[in-house]
């Protein structure tokens, strides 16, 4: 398709910023185009260069923030080409749910429960809950959300009256693009400080 689904678009992002966005999308999906191989090993190898250094760089990140060493070690180059020499079919198999070659290769060593379990999210044990809990941050925030010169770029803002109905990702887009962008203006820039 020429547009990323309405399910995948993050929500109350602006004009402009989805504008950009279709871009963008237009530039990776010819780029996915000019890959080898059928539609969706094409789609992993795109994955695999576009979008696999920026996760790990970002998870490097929030390690090192956390005091913790991370390790990534199905990402490892030698790990990865090896992957991408076999047969795009061993990858994904009917009725599974991906991950074939490692499931099979563990299998000795699992209970069927795991080996065969699908992929499961990590749920919020209360999703009425969370919603209440970022739109009373929200509230709390909105006159500072709705000032940000960042946020009225980004998003569109609801009024205040309508953050109660939001869902919890479209708040939780909002109140940490918000926190980010408050934290990077404290932060002293190199220019102030080498006056």
């Amino acid at each position: 398709t020429s547009a990323l689904a309405a399910a995948r678009q993050a929500p109350l992002l602006s004009a402009a910023v989805l504008a950009h966005r279709a871009a963008a999308h237009r530039e990776l999906r010819d780029l996915c185009g000019s890959l080898p191989g059928p539609p969706l090993e094409r789609f992993h190898r795109l994955l695999l260069h576009a979008q696999i250094p920026c996760v790990t760089r970002f998870e490097d990140y929030l390690a090192m923030r956390s005091g913790v060493e991370a390790r990534f070690p199905y990402l490892d180059h030698r790990i990865l080409e090896w992957c991408f020499s076999l047969p795009f079919a061993m990858h994904l198999q009917p009725g599974r749910h991906g991950k074939a070659v490692l499931r099979e290769a563990m299998r000795p060593w699992l209970p069927p429960t795991l080996a065969e379990r699908p992929k499961q999210p990590f749920p919020h044990p209360d999703r009425g809950l969370l919603g209440e809990s970022l739109a009373a941050l929200a509230t709390t925030a909105w006159p500072e959300m709705r000032a940000d010169p960042l946020l009225r770029t980004l998003f569109t803002i609801p009024p205040e009256r309508e953050l109660a109905g939001l869902a919890p990702q479209a708040l939780w887009n909002l109140l940490a693009t918000w926190r980010w962008h408050r934290k990077l203006q404290a932060v002293p820039s190199i220019a102030r400080t080498s006056r």
